[in-house]
């Protein structure tokens, strides 16, 4: 028994198969074989069958309609139309890739939920909670408004580049870079943890990161500011500090009476309003040559005028409250007082981590970038931080140095 019928229409000399569902069994649409022969429509008709044409995709279709399927199945057939370049970006509701994207960015960037904050501190890496809440602030602000109801898996690298132009114009380009690696940090996370099966972050053209110049303050103006009389002498002392050493203010704020040391102090921890007391930024500990009896005097009697009595433990920048450093708001709006009283330039552009820049700067040419990284914490690279482990009495004598010649002329003028 054939798979079809022939028949003829009352308005044509022409015959017409009907092919049969195999699922259904009931009979589809009549073709046209193209012949008035009954004899030569038969063999059209058996060649269509065998070539496929006999409606075949047609009972599929109706199959899949009936038939019970399972997710499995589903993701199934979402592959054979794949490798056949039919479709893209299809995802199955039972697939890892159909969560919400906009919730998986929430929950990465929230620090006792997240899985990527989980596994850095597992494998002891430092991530602060002010960092994570920086970037959780980028999703609500950016990241959700553009891909609210997206599913995860549906994502290409046309709808980054698509986000990325809809940054605009007013955002230098490094905030920009920093906007969007809080979602190709997650994304590419995803790929890695089969998530979503390609990394689309691969290959991003990141924006320039030309910015307007710091300002970074000469020597001249360095001696200038420090000659002049100031607001509090803990400003003073906060902002001299960093000049002639290259901590960050947090590394200042954290500073307790226990880490002043005979010619240096000792930099195991940093400051925020988030974090509180927590590791350095590369959670590294080093030490920063205080060789200026001014600055160490400083630094001791403003220790030892802690008024909580917290003994070693009690900050040497303390606060009006117990067990708290001071803000170094305070040293930055003395900064800009002193520098508005000696009719400097730009004043809102002057920030405390000027002089971070200052310590580099000047430093750069007097000693090698491995000593130095050693001096400034920058190791972000793990080989320098590997070859930082070595020739410490050489190294230490070589920071000492060119600290004296870089900053005792600044100094010799105060």
């Amino acid at each position: 028994m054939p798979d079809f019928s022939l028949s003829k229409r009352y308005d044509s000399p022409y015959w017409y198969v009907s092919f049969k569902n195999p699922y259904t069994q009931k009979y589809g649409t009549k073709k046209s074989t193209g012949s008035t022969s009954k004899t030569e429509a038969t063999k059209i008709a058996y060649q269509m069958l065998f070539d496929g044409k006999g409606n075949a995709v047609k009972s599929v279709i109706d199959a899949l309609r009936t038939m019970e399927l399972t997710a499995k199945d589903a993701q199934d057939i979402i592959d054979v139309l794949e490798s056949k370049d039919l479709i893209s970006t299809v995802i199955a509701k039972s697939d890892a890739g159909a969560r919400d994207f906009v919730g998986y960015l929430e929950e990465f960037w929230d620090y006792d939920r997240s899985p990527y904050v989980k596994e850095k501190l597992h494998k002891n890496h430092s991530i602060h909670r002010s960092y994570v809440k920086s970037s959780r602030n980028c999703v609500e602000l950016y990241w959700k408004p553009f891909f609210k109801n997206r599913p995860i898996g549906t994502l290409n690298k046309n709808d980054l580049n698509s986000f990325m132009d809809s940054l605009g114009s007013t955002i230098s380009g490094a905030r920009k870079n920093n906007i969007v690696k809080v979602g190709t940090i997650a994304l590419k996370w995803a790929y890695n943890n089969h998530i979503i099966p390609a990394d689309i972050t691969k290959g991003i053209v990141w924006f320039s990161k030309k910015s307007q110049e710091r300002v970074i303050f000469t020597p001249e103006q360095a001696a200038q500011i420090f000659s002049h009389p100031w607001p509090h002498e803990t400003s003073r002392l906060a902002n001299i500090l960093a000049m002639t050493t290259g901590l960050r203010a947090g590394e200042i704020m954290a500073l307790r009476k226990k880490d002043l040391g005979e010619d240096c102090v000792y930099i195991s921890h940093s400051w925020n309003q988030v974090d509180k007391q927590k590791t350095t930024k590369n959670n590294e500990n080093r030490i920063a040559y205080i060789l200026f009896p001014e600055i160490r005097e400083g630094l001791v009697k403003l220790a030892e005028s802690n008024p909580y009595g917290e003994g070693m433990d009690g900050y040497v920048f303390w606060a009006s409250i117990p067990g708290k450093p001071r803000e170094n708001t305070a040293w930055l709006q003395d900064l800009r007082q002193v520098a508005s009283e000696l009719g400097f330039a730009n004043i809102n552009d002057i920030t405390f981590h000027a002089w971070r820049h200052f310590f580099t700067t000047y430093l750069y040419s007097e000693l090698d970038e491995k000593i130095l990284q050693k001096a400034t914490g920058h190791k972000t690279i793990e080989m320098l931080r590997h070859y930082a482990n070595h020739d410490r009495s050489a190294d230490a004598s070589a920071i000492q140095g060119a600290i004296k010649r870089v900053f005792e002329p600044i100094l010799r003028v105060v």
